[in-house]
């Protein structure tokens, strides 16, 4: 793999995790289901669902559990699809949307499972990308559990898996799993564990790798989790100046989970009370957060 996309993972020097082993290793009973035959068409249309979901705001930022059961429901209809498919990787993408959402739904315990149960599916079958992304979602889960050390296995070994990936060989409902992508949900685990050292490293690298593919949302998003990482560390000054990054960015694009990442920011940087950036950065977001 080409060193433009290491997210630097392991270079960072995260701990291996200890006593781990117990929660990393449990798996969903039966996992995958062995696929039936089914024709190329239904593939098709469960590989255009799931894109569209994994990189739409589809049930994500709103606050609204209607809309995330919703997005849920659409992604077992997915499986279903999926299962009848020869396609034991889109199977288990099918498991990623899943395990995404259910995190999401604030069901951390169930994202890690279907997260498990995904790599279950990629047992005779080698795609690298998934599989760093279903460590990856696992890591989510762990974080939002507050289990520093499932986190850190976790993360360590989806850089692993992601180091060995190659898009060109990945199938191409597999490409938006890149740096940008991957350092950003990294920087969000360690930000729900409040590691603010791994999320804003994580964090600027994904920055990076959007402002060079000029993809606006997902740098957006890893602004956010920047600033929110300086936050964490009562930095107002560092916060808000990648706020106003968020800000820019934000508004080139539609999407209501960019303008919940605002929102929050702005609840958090409330924290400070009557300050000059604080105020500053509420009359910046009030346009984005009125509309």
């Amino acid at each position: 793999m080409s060193s433009s996309r290491s997210c630097g993972g392991a270079t960072l020097g995260i701990p291996a995790a200890r006593n781990a082993g117990s929660t990393s290793a449990r798996r969903t009973g039966g996992g995958t289901e062995a696929v039936s035959a089914a024709t190329s068409a239904s593939a098709r249309s469960t590989t255009g669902g799931m894109t569209a979901l994994r990189s739409s705001d589809a049930g994500r930022g709103t606050g609204r559990v209607r809309d995330f059961a919703t997005a849920f429901l659409n992604l077992v209809q997915s499986l279903r699809l999926a299962e009848q498919s020869k396609d034991p990787a889109l199977g288990a993408h099918v498991h990623a949307g899943m395990a995404d959402q259910a995190t999401l739904l604030g069901e951390p315990e169930e994202g890690m499972r279907l997260a498990q149960a995904g790599r279950q599916g990629l047992m005779k079958v080698d795609s690298p990308a998934c599989l760093a992304d279903l460590w990856t979602l696992e890591a989510r889960a762990h974080a939002v559990m507050g289990d520093k050390a499932a986190t850190a296995h976790a993360i360590n070994e989806a850089e692993r898996a992601f180091a060995r990936s190659e898009p060109e060989r990945e199938p191409e409902w597999a490409r938006f799993i890149d740096p940008a992508y991957i350092c950003g949900e990294w920087a969000n685990a360690f930000r729900d564990l409040g590691q603010t050292k791994y999320a804003e490293a994580h964090a600027r690298r994904s920055i990076d790798h959007a402002r060079t593919q000029k993809r606006a949302r997902r740098g957006a998003m890893s602004y956010a989790t920047l600033a929110t990482a300086h936050l964490q560390n009562r930095d107002l000054d560092a916060a808000h100046a990648a706020g106003v990054r968020t800000l820019g960015l934000a508004t080139q694009v539609k999407s209501s989970r960019a303008v919940e990442a605002v929102r929050k920011l702005q609840d958090g940087m409330l924290t400070f009370g009557p300050h000059p950036l604080v105020a500053d950065f509420k009359e910046r977001a009030r346009p984005l957060l009125a509309a």
